[in-house]
């Protein structure tokens, strides 16, 4: 009989936490031939590794995003819904095909942003991509020629959630592509 490995990993109790949580999981099946030693040097690689690529996908946004004058959309959302074609349903080929340049919400930089309007939301919302797509929502409303699309299956409940409120901006300076001069 097969098993699976169900790591319940909480980003939100830090690294160790997450980490303790692997290796829990991980050590009755790997101890005879990989240390713990040898896994958090693994782990810390592949951290390593990651936050590598999001800083290169930041600079990307500085230099390519910020520094243009012309409109640009924010692909906002869960990852696996933005980055997979299948269930995007093409809406950011779409987008290109308008010659409008596209970016992911990973790719945005915050400067100093004040999230004071919507903190109280940032912190009463239990999802984490829900938090974060509120907080790229708030960064592109103030950001010249940048606006948000969020690509979401509805029925995913933290979305259903969110949506009226990413609609409403909470607070956040509205404005529409019909609309240049909300800017």
């Amino acid at each position: 009989m097969k098993k699976f490995l169900t790591p319940l990993l909480n980003y939100s109790k830090g690294i160790k936490s997450v980490r303790n949580e692997l290796w829990n999981s991980l050590k009755s099946i790997v101890n005879s031939f990989i240390t713990d030693v040898e896994f958090n040097a693994a782990l810390d690689e592949a951290l390593y590794f990651y936050n590598q690529k999001k800083e290169t996908l930041k600079y990307i946004f500085n230099q390519d995003f910020e520094k243009s004058p012309d409109i640009a959309v924010v692909l906002v959302g869960r990852p696996y819904l933005i980055l997979s074609p299948y269930m995007n349903k093409g809406i950011p080929d779409i987008i290109g095909e308008m010659g409008v340049r596209t970016c992911f919400q990973d790719m945005l930089v915050y400067n100093h942003q004040d999230y004071s309007d919507i903190d109280y939301l940032l912190k009463v919302f239990p999802w984490y991509y829900a938090a974060n797509i509120l907080e790229t929502a708030k960064v592109t409303a103030v950001t010249k020629n940048l606006y948000p699309v969020l690509i979401t299956a509805f029925k995913c409940a933290p979305d259903s959630f969110l949506i009226d409120y990413f609609k409403k901006n909470n607070g956040c300076t509205s404005k529409t592509l019909s609309d240049p001069a909300n800017r």
